[in-house]
């Protein structure tokens, strides 16, 4: 997280949302706190906003507040209940992206912009988000999993009367300790040994 974070603060540095005697400063009063970043915002020299707003604009991605849209029904009907449940404890209006993409006016799938969609009939399957280099974004969920499991675990010897989740039951809480979401940055190669690929993936900032 360091080098992500470090790389997010040159770009507020570059374009005049931040100095570097701000961050200097900032970085001798973690106390605690999650990172540098984090006490910007805190100290009000940048919001939460301005740091998506900014990537944002790096990556030609428009940036909208999802707080001020109403989500359709159908829309909505298509999220799990544990999906649901897990990330309801998100904050509240937090800044998010819009991903620009054209849908398949026909039956099949399209890879025009950000989104792979897949149209059968009037239904339509988004596949995965892509990234700059045409590959699907990872992202990593088997923690998730594991935690669900473990809560309905509980629940049972609890004697309560539980909902078995829907995903796979995983063995341990994942293979991905560190970061959730990632891109390959086009370097689909298998890792070899020693690892000289996936240092290189641009991780969740």
């Amino acid at each position: 997280m360091q080098q992500n974070e470090d790389y997010v603060l040159r770009v507020l540095s570059d374009v005049g949302l931040v100095s570097r005697q701000q961050i200097d400063s900032a970085r001798s009063r973690l106390n605690g706190e999650p990172g540098v970043i984090d006490v910007l915002v805190n100290d009000g020299i940048v919001s939460d906003a301005d740091v998506s707003r900014t990537l944002a604009a790096l990556g030609q991605m428009d940036w909208i507040d999802i707080s001020t849209m109403v989500i359709p029904p159908q829309v909505i009907n298509q999220i799990r209940a544990e999906d649901a449940r897990r990330f309801s404890h998100l904050r509240a209006a937090k800044s998010y992206f819009t991903f620009k993409s054209i849908p398949p006016s026909t039956d099949g799938t399209s890879n025009s912009g950000m989104l792979s969609i897949t149209r059968s009939g009037g239904t339509y399957t988004v596949n995965y988000i892509r990234d700059p280099f045409g590959n699907s974004y990872g992202y990593s969920t088997l923690s998730a999993n594991y935690l669900d499991w473990q809560n309905y675990d509980a629940c049972i010897s609890g004697g309560g009367s539980c909902q078995p989740p829907s995903c796979p039951r995983r063995s341990s809480s994942g293979y991905n300790p560190t970061f959730g979401l990632w891109s390959t940055s086009g370097l689909t190669a298998n890792p070899g040994n020693p690892d000289t690929i996936t240092p290189q993936w641009i991780k969740n900032w």
